[in-house]
């Protein structure tokens, strides 16, 4: 996912400005926030969601990615006082529509195997008949 989005960065830069020199960084503080925030935040947060993800199952995991989009837009408009843009809402709305959606049928298909697994099935009822057994016309139990 990180070689892709670089690859996807560098596309854009290359349509931004062609000057090998706007690639160039020269300044220090520079090349170690893009170090920190490369190696310990992605780091970091793959080492998070995989942790997550052994420990609660990955649908629980999963539903935090629209969580963080749409956290992403409210910090962007409530700290950094960026404007609100109708696609960022629009996004935001789609997003949280889709996960509650997600939530909707992972809940439906949790309830129908907790019901399958519930109900009994033929080989139970099955067993349940031998163990009554008439033998010479007596109603007899036989030890199971």
């Amino acid at each position: 996912m990180s070689v892709f989005a670089a690859f996807q960065c560098a596309i854009l830069s290359l349509y931004k400005s062609r000057e090998v020199e706007a690639w160039i960084i020269k300044d220090k503080f520079v090349i170690y926030v893009i170090l920190y925030s490369g190696i310990i935040g992605q780091a970091m947060s793959t080492v998070v969601t995989s942790w997550s993800i052994k420990m609660t199952g990955a649908v629980f995991v999963s539903t935090f990615t629209p969580v963080t989009l749409v956290s992403a837009t409210l910090f962007d408009f409530l700290i950094l006082h960026t404007p609100l843009y109708l696609g960022s809402i629009l996004g935001s709305v789609v997003t949280i529509t889709g996960l509650y959606v997600f939530l909707w049928g992972k809940k439906s298909e949790t309830d129908q195997a907790v019901l399958k697994t519930l109900t009994p099935s033929k080989f139970c009822q099955n067993i349940q008949n031998e163990h009554h057994m008439t033998i010479n016309g007596n109603n007899t139990k036989l030890p199971f």
